[in-house]
């Protein structure tokens, strides 16, 4: 197209520069997505370690389903007791997501499908301050959190029609007056 000074518009080219400019930064954008993917997660800061205790070690685990599980009352000395501490550097085979425990199938319950209980006490320091419990991050499918019996969340949904989803980190307050105090927390 020419203008009436007889040389060539500009607008052709202005717009085929925009659209590589709009294809080079998505290309980066996919390039730089891809190598942190590959990287991986980073262990949790030591600051926020010292303020964010990590709830591994030793866990009771039943399978099966009993909505009673989740009270203080019950009775657990016959359950497994497995240990959810990370190992040593140890990633996700997926994302690479750190300090990842493996679930029931890597404690002798391989090829189960269905419902299954953990269960731990936990002392809550003393202060004013909010407490605050990161749900599990690598479920498969769903769960309920629950502290001295009372539902606090959960993700998915259980029951008779469940629903299978792509768990994110969710977090679940404390009730106000667990400071200072010692509960059962029930996943």
């Amino acid at each position: 197209m020419a203008t009436s000074t007889g040389f060539p518009s500009a607008a052709p080219f202005r717009q085929r520069t925009l659209f590589q400019w709009i294809v080079l930064l998505t290309l980066l954008a996919w390039v730089f997505t891809a190598v942190v993917l590959a990287i991986g997660g980073r262990p949790d800061p030591a600051r926020l370690r010292a303020v964010a205790p990590l709830i591994d070690g030793p866990w009771k685990f039943h399978v099966g389903d009993d909505s009673r599980w989740a009270g203080i009352p019950v009775d657990d000395a016959s359950w497994e007791t497995l240990d959810l501490s990370a190992p040593a550097s140890s990633n996700d085979g997926d994302v690479g997501l750190p300090n990842y425990v493996s679930g029931w199938m890597a404690h002798d319950h391989y090829g189960y499908q269905g419902y299954a209980w953990y269960r731990r006490t936990l002392s809550i320091p003393e202060g004013d301050h909010a407490w605050d419990i990161l749900g599990p991050t690598a479920v498969e499918d769903g769960y309920e959190l629950f502290w001295n019996g009372d539902r606090l969340g959960g993700s998915g949904r259980l029951g008779d029609a469940p629903r299978v989803v792509g768990t994110r980190p969710m977090i679940f307050p404390l009730p106000a007056d667990a400071a200072g105090t010692q509960g059962v927390i029930a996943v």
